[in-house]
């Protein structure tokens, strides 16, 4: 699916379901005079924008945010599952902070410091990092923490004038769970804490209770 907003404010949203893969074209009748738009392209396929026609007398320039944003995640970061592109946290983070996002969730990830090594197009502003939950369900605690203070050490030492924000996990309706980490999925925040103490750019945010812990508000 697609979201236009318009001067800030969702104007349409539209799309498919599926994973078809096929051309179209939409028609969009703007107000008059100047105004911003922002079209938000979905998180399931690569997807290109070929040509855009306007009346006659129109205009059309390209903006770009202050600031720059590198998140990097699991699935939650991704937007996995969100029909509205543009309301996944990562996307809503970006709007707030007016930062241009490079996301770099990818579904069922975690902690990996391998992945720092590949260049990025910009020098980020904010960096968002918030994995833990995949380490939690199926990593031990040696392997979580070599990797977790691997990625963050390497961060500190590529991205020293970025503000880091490491996002500890979300609440998961398994959370009672015994896993091979052997330790109650809210300990990340701590060890997130501990990891990241000695390090002035980051900010540790307890993810555990930014949501409510009810099912009914998940897919």
């Amino acid at each position: 699916y697609f979201d236009l907003y318009i001067n800030g404010a969702m104007e349409k949203h539209f799309g498919s379901d599926g994973n078809a893969c096929r051309g179209g074209s939409i028609n969009i009748a703007l107000p008059a005079g100047e105004k911003t738009l922002e079209l938000y392209f979905p998180w399931s396929r690569c997807t290109m924008l070929s040509d855009v026609e306007l009346d006659d007398g129109a205009t059309i320039e390209g903006l770009y945010r202050k600031y720059k944003m590198i998140s990097f995640g699991d699935s939650i970061t991704h937007g996995y599952d969100a029909i509205y592109p543009s309301l996944s946290y990562a996307s809503q983070l970006a709007q707030n902070l007016d930062a241009e996002q490079l996301n770099k969730g990818i579904g069922g990830d975690i902690f990996f410091p391998m992945l720092l090594d590949e260049k990025d197009p910009f020098d980020p502003d904010y960096i968002t990092v918030a994995y833990g939950t995949n380490d939690w369900s199926m990593c031990t605690m040696e392997k979580f923490e070599a990797h977790c203070r691997g990625f963050f050490e390497v961060m500190h030492e590529r991205f020293p004038n970025a503000r880091v924000i490491a996002i500890a996990p979300i609440w998961r309706g398994d959370s009672e769970r015994e896993t091979a980490m052997a330790r109650p999925i809210s300990d990340v925040y701590k060890l997130f804490c501990e990891y990241t103490k000695d390090y002035d750019n980051f900010t540790v945010v307890d993810g555990w209770n930014l949501i409510p812990h009810l099912p009914a508000f998940f897919h």
